[in-house]
């Protein structure tokens, strides 16, 4: 893993000074969800069983730019990235930081155990105690079963600082170019089998009511790679500042120990990058966007031609490679087959 983020870091400043050549600055946010469970010390009378402020405080205090909060289920927490300008390299950077640092921080602060993981399950007893405190429940008999993702959102500021998705359609090309492209690099943000354990819940589980999870390829404002304009996800009014805060949502990610935050920050900036040279060349004739019909693996490692897994589809793949050594031929001739075989070599299917 150690070989995937060093390589992974110079594509990243290879990708930023690329965009910043064509002038533009390139915006990378992670937000980060995980699950715990209460230490014997938490008393009722807390409003949260974990100490929000004193856990942030201590992240300022290492100059990590975003804060934890409780998220949608009573024992699951998120960390979002604060948007305070930062470079998508020091976004990444933080990431990493956070994912070593919540076990033992969450622990200082009021939790028992930690997990970051795709799932959260509880032996195969139905999860009803995670269930908000404030939610009836209508179904007793269905498991609940807490997903948790690592979410991507890119956007991007031109000279004058206008928020560059919304001219010559480079918001629709971006989304366009992630769906292509997630497809045959699921890998990098679906790096274990749980995560793909993760897109089937709704389905095996009959969820499709209490979880709003992401299981497939899907665009639009409500999808797994979603283009956030005038309302979100839940086709709710953003608000008069949607301009600003228009962005590509990419949910797909699974919260995972294996998930590199430098791979992913790299293949968000190569899309980016793709998306304003094809927006530029279409300036006269408008966004022509790629039709996309295929559907996420269902494994890590399937050895089938007709469904391949994710580690076969990247394996076989060549946009990535190609991408970053075009880009590194100068300097750093062939990054991009040297990232891409130290991701090979790392998820390599043992027999």
């Amino acid at each position: 893993m150690e070989q995937i983020t060093r390589l992974s870091k110079v594509a990243i400043q290879l990708l930023q000074e690329d965009i910043a050549a064509i002038g533009l600055v390139p915006i990378v946010q992670f937000e980060l969800e995980g699950t715990c469970l209460p230490s014997s010390s938490s008393t009722a009378a807390q409003e949260h069983f974990l100490d929000f402020p004193a856990i942030n405080h201590a992240l300022k205090q290492k100059n990590i730019q975003g804060k934890f909060k409780p998220e949608y289920w009573e024992f699951q927490w998120e960390w979002a990235a604060a948007m305070e300008g930062q470079s998508p390299a020091k976004a990444a950077q933080d990431l990493e930081d956070v994912m070593t640092l919540a076990p033992s921080l969450l622990q200082e602060y009021g939790a028992k155990e930690v997990w970051i993981q795709p799932v959260f399950w509880s032996g195969n007893t139905p999860n009803r105690p995670l269930l908000k405190k404030d939610q009836s429940d209508v179904s007793p008999e269905k498991p609940v079963h807490i997903p948790n993702a690592i979410q991507l959102n890119i956007s991007a500021l031109n000279a004058q600082g206008d928020n560059a998705l919304l001219h010559n359609g480079l918001g629709e090309i971006l989304q366009n170019r992630l769906l292509i492209t997630s497809h045959e690099c699921c890998l990098f943000f679906a790096p274990e089998d749980a995560a793909f354990t993760r897109f089937r819940l709704k389905d095996e589980h009959n969820l499709h009511e209490e979880l709003s999870s992401p299981h497939d390829l899907s665009g639009g404002h409500q999808g797994s790679i979603a283009f956030y304009q005038k309302t979100d996800k839940h086709a709710q009014p953003i608000g008069k500042h949607w301009r600003q805060i228009c962005r590509v949502e990419h949910r797909l990610g699974a919260a995972s120990r294996l998930y590199n935050p430098h791979l992913n920050c790299a293949f968000a900036l190569a899309n980016l990058s793709d998306a304003i040279h094809i927006s530029r060349l279409g300036q006269s004739t408008g966004p022509k966007l790629e039709p996309f019909e295929k559907k996420l693996s269902a494994a890590l490692h399937i050895e089938s031609d007709q469904n391949p897994g994710a580690f076969c589809l990247f394996e076989n793949s060549k946009w990535f490679a190609n991408k970053l050594d075009a880009l590194s031929k100068d300097r750093n001739p062939d990054i991009g087959t040297q990232l891409k075989n130290a991701i090979c070599q790392f998820f390599q299917p043992s027999h």
